[in-house]
């Protein structure tokens, strides 16, 4: 018998799939509502049939669209077309982002009339690690500007482990971004106890202190940050944001005290924004 070669591809799909459509089918879910979701993508003018798959998340390259065929929707019911199993070579993979079209999400009664099982049985590999799944789930949606639904997912998860780095991360940064800031505060600074050398939780955790009003503590924490983070990519961000702080409060000495911090980095945007404004002083 003759043996069968596979072979994966990777495609960026920002604008690939990005057609016009003239259907039946509802193009109006964006990729990230359609997760572990059969889905069809719009076709353009000139063809006939639609491609279809299954979106589902990557751990570590993020939400994908796995093509399955495609289907022709000129009948009364949907035909599912497929390539021959015997001379199917490829999977065809795209990565999901800001660009990728918005989909149709296949219901119950679509899925039927193409003998579609509700999750393909590959799936459970991409869910073995619960935590770290959870976790680059709710990442995504904190990405995509859902941090509420982001929440929902991680905070049960925080219940099960609050240890993994990037869980407690994404926590703090949903938190922070519903403007819950004591509880983004409580989170990270139990975190710290446990990984006092982490840059991005001294950030994180720097900002919900401005965003609350107690600078006195965002100050104690940039301290920290300076004298315990092992990685201090973030530190000239987390400087600029306090002297921001104190720019909103009209505070010139915490203001001017904080811009001469900035003013070590070598970031150019930051170094602007903050001469732009001493030149809008009383402004604000």
């Amino acid at each position: 018998m003759k043996k069968r070669s596979y072979s994966i591809f990777i495609v960026l799909l920002f604008g690939a799939l990005h057609l016009k459509a003239q259907t039946a089918f509802q193009f109006n879910t964006r990729f990230y509502d359609a997760i572990d979701k059969w889905v069809v993508f719009p076709k353009s003018d000139k063809d006939s049939l639609y491609s279809f798959g299954f979106i589902y998340l990557d751990v570590m390259a993020g939400p994908t669209f796995q093509y399955e065929g495609r289907i022709d929707a000129r009948g009364k019911e949907l035909q599912k077309i497929v390539e021959d199993l015997n001379t199917k070579t490829s999977i065809f993979k795209y990565r999901l982002g800001p660009n990728t079209n918005v989909i149709h999400v296949l219901s119950d009664s679509e899925t039927k009339q193409l003998d579609l099982k509700p999750e393909p049985d590959w799936l459970a590999i991409y869910k073995a690690d619960k935590i770290s799944y959870q976790a680059a789930l709710g990442s995504m949606y904190n990405a995509n500007g859902k941090p509420d639904t982001a929440l929902d997912i991680l905070t049960k998860a925080y219940n099960e482990d609050k240890k993994n780095e990037k869980l407690l991360f994404e926590l703090a940064y949903s938190y922070n971004a519903l403007k819950r800031y004591n509880d983004a505060i409580n989170v990270l600074s139990d975190a710290l106890k446990v990984q006092p050398n982490n840059g991005l939780f001294y950030k994180e955790l720097v900002y919900a202190y401005t965003k609350a009003d107690k600078l006195d503590k965002a100050e104690k924490v940039y301290k920290d940050f300076k004298d315990k983070a092992g990685d201090k990519a973030y530190i000239y961000e987390t400087a600029y944001n306090l002297a921001y702080s104190y720019y909103v409060k009209a505070d010139k000495e915490g203001f001017e005290k904080w811009a001469t911090e900035v003013g070590k980095s070598n970031q150019a945007q930051f170094v602007k924004n903050i001469e732009a404004m001493r030149q809008n002083w009383g402004k604000q």
